[in-house]
């Protein structure tokens, strides 16, 4: 068992680094034989009775980070086929609204409605002595 924990941890380090070259235009195809691999692992281990407490909590935690993982490739393929974020020049990912801004060369700040002057209210606080 803990030779195929091992195997594991590695496979997703090893499955984040991919997805990571593939995010910044390295690697040309997402690592998809590497992530079914690792979902069968995951699976097997998942439906064997494991009594060590130890080996039990590590497979939970690798469980629960390739699931975090994936939710976040998801997410981020999501947002590249919406066109929400693009890869830069320098391979990076970008977001569109921060794209956006740099062409600009100013944050979007709305300016006021035409006529409408800013309304300015003079408070006196009275601080309570005590």
């Amino acid at each position: 068992m803990e030779v195929r924990l091992k195997e594991v941890e590695t496979s997703i380090d090893r499955l984040r680094s991919l997805y990571e070259q593939y995010y910044r235009g390295i690697e040309k195809l997402a690592p998809t034989v590497l992530q079914k691999k690792v979902e069968r692992n995951l699976r097997e281990m998942r439906k064997e009775r494991i009594r060590n407490t130890a080996h039990r909590f590590r497979l939970q935690t690798q469980i629960q980070k390739y699931t975090t993982y994936l939710t976040y490739w998801q997410r981020i393929e999501r947002m590249l086929e919406m066109g929400q974020i693009k890869r830069g020049a320098s391979g990076f990912l970008v977001m569109a609204s921060q794209r956006r801004r740099e062409e600009a060369g100013k944050l979007d700040v709305p300016e006021p409605p035409c006529g409408i002057e800013p309304l300015i209210l003079d408070i006196d606080i009275e601080e309570e002595e005590s």
